[in-house]
Formats: C-alpha cells, structure tokens, sequence
C-alpha cells in the first residue's frame, strides 16, 4: 500500500488483489468518515434515532410480514 498526501487530497495505492468486496467495505467506511467528520453527535444519539427508526418502520410495515 502507498500513500500520497497533498494540501486537499490523499490518495491510496492498494493491491489488486483485493476482492470486490474488501474493496467496497474500505470505500464505505472511507465515505462514513467523510460524511460524519464536522458531526456532534454521541455515538448513543445515534443509537437511539437508529432505533427509533426501526421502530417506528417496523409499526408501519409489521401488517405486511405477519399475515
């Protein structure tokens, strides 16, 4: 692996061996952290909405699955 890092960029030189896969976990967790970088939020806040938001889902959508 090689690491080039200037002013307002970095870039990652990876093995081609490397899977499909792998590859787009590393991207993901790369975006996450991009997105999350200026973010507040506790990782319990977080928790909480996420599962608020499954609850909430799971009220509307429960008549669908369980018939």
């Amino acid at each position: 692996m090689e690491i080039q890092k200037s002013e307002d960029s970095i870039i990652l030189k990876l093995s081609s061996k490397l899977g499909a896969e792998e590859l787009q976990r590393i991207i993901d967790y790369i975006e996450y952290l991009e997105a999350t970088i200026d973010s507040r939020a506790t990782q319990k806040a977080v928790d909480n909405l996420a599962q608020e938001s499954k609850a909430n889902w799971w009220k509307k959508n429960k008549s669908d699955y369980l018939k």
